[in-house]
């Protein structure tokens, strides 16, 4: 597994890198059909956000969720660079770049990437945005409409249990996911069956163990220890941007790379405040397990804010950790996940050290 790391200050601004794409990208065979969910796997109902999703349902956060797909573009077009799948210029033609048959962008939102994802599916293609929330699934196919994405469906449905056949896409996709749901490695599991052989499993995902904020201030200290002591009430891990990489291998996938970006964000950008955007989503969480009172919230939200007003001060609310694996070829595919299965069973049986003077197996 490679690893690189970048620390940049970004812009909405961004625009797609000029440059070529990187020499190895997605296989040219054509991906079977996506075709449609299976209806006996979504039977049991849709799932309800708010179990699902660490940070519930709510009108504040769809537009927050909004703002971060223009937020965290600048690291989407990088990733779909290294894949090489950038998008290219809107006057270029689309047969002249590389591509894919189709793509999933797990967890959209009203958003997501679906746009890029768009743009980077070859001509007859299909591109297909999935999300628990129906107020997202409403919204994004609302932005579909309104920019004429042909080719895309989204559809309501659990990224865990998605419904769609084996080897559906030649890009599984999927971002700010892991970190907002109790059992990720479900999710990693289903992203690399899904991918078809040969094709790309991607992810971004925070790491929000460190929070710089320079100079310090005790109510952007206080308003963090709310935010990580809320977010991590339904078993959500928010250090899972360091975890995604051996997650991949253990789902049977390859040629895992790893890039970390460490962002510092100017004032007056809305990246800079996701600290207490995302206490404010949760506001409701706080109050009810007694974490603090109303008052006591609006208070350290008006004291955060104006500090983060300030241009001296440096602020990195997070790392976002960019993972991307490959499933292997068929037959390597299932001797990989032969070989890890009969690897765990190994493990399940051999001794481990004596506890109260006898020998345990687990």
């Amino acid at each position: 597994m490679t690893h690189h790391a970048t620390a940049t200050a970004t812009s909405d601004s961004a625009l797609a890198p000029d440059a070529g794409p990187p020499d190895a990208g997605p296989p040219d065979a054509g991906p079977p059909d996506a075709g449609a969910p299976d209806a006996g796997a979504l039977a049991a109902g849709a799932p309800d956000p708010e179990e699902v999703y660490a940070l519930g349902a709510n009108p504040a956060e769809t537009a927050r969720l909004i703002r971060q797909s223009a937020e965290l573009r600048p690291e989407a077009l990088a990733l779909l660079d290294e894949l090489g799948l950038a998008p290219g210029r809107p006057d270029a033609d689309p047969s002249a770049r590389p591509g894919v048959g189709s793509a999933i962008d797990l967890g959209c939102g009203p958003l997501g990437i679906l746009d890029l994802l768009s743009a980077v599916v070859r001509p007859g293609g299909r591109v297909v945005g999935l999300d628990a929330d129906p107020a997202h699934v409403s919204a994004a196919r609302q932005y579909a409409e309104r920019r004429d994405l042909r080719g895309l469906d989204v559809v309501e449905g659990d990224a865990r249990h998605t419904g769609f056949p084996d080897g559906s896409f030649d890009l599984v996709h999927a971002r700010t996911l892991l970190i907002t749901i109790p059992s990720p490695a479900e999710v990693v599991a289903e992203m690399a069956r899904l991918a078809r052989p040969g094709g790309w499993v991607a992810c971004q995902e925070p790491d929000v163990e460190v929070v710089l904020c320079y100079p310090p201030l005790p109510a952007c200290d206080a308003l963090t220890d709310l935010f990580r002591a809320s977010f991590e009430r339904a078993g959500a891990d928010l250090r899972i941007g360091r975890r995604v990489g051996g997650m991949f291998w253990d789902a049977g996938l390859e040629d895992v790379h790893v890039t970390v970006h460490a962002n510092a964000y100017p004032a007056g950008h809305t990246r800079r405040t996701v600290i207490p955007d995302l206490v404010r989503s949760l506001r409701p969480v706080i109050v009810e397990m007694g974490l603090a009172s109303a008052a006591e919230l609006d208070s350290l939200d008006t004291a955060v804010r104006e500090h983060l007003a300030d241009p001296r001060v440096l602020m990195m609310p997070h790392l976002l950790v960019s993972t991307r694996g490959r499933k292997p070829e068929l037959r390597t595919y299932r001797r990989l996940s032969s070989r890890l299965w009969r690897q765990r069973r190994s493990a399940s049986a051999r001794p481990r050290a004596p506890t109260s003077g006898r020998w345990r197996t687990c």
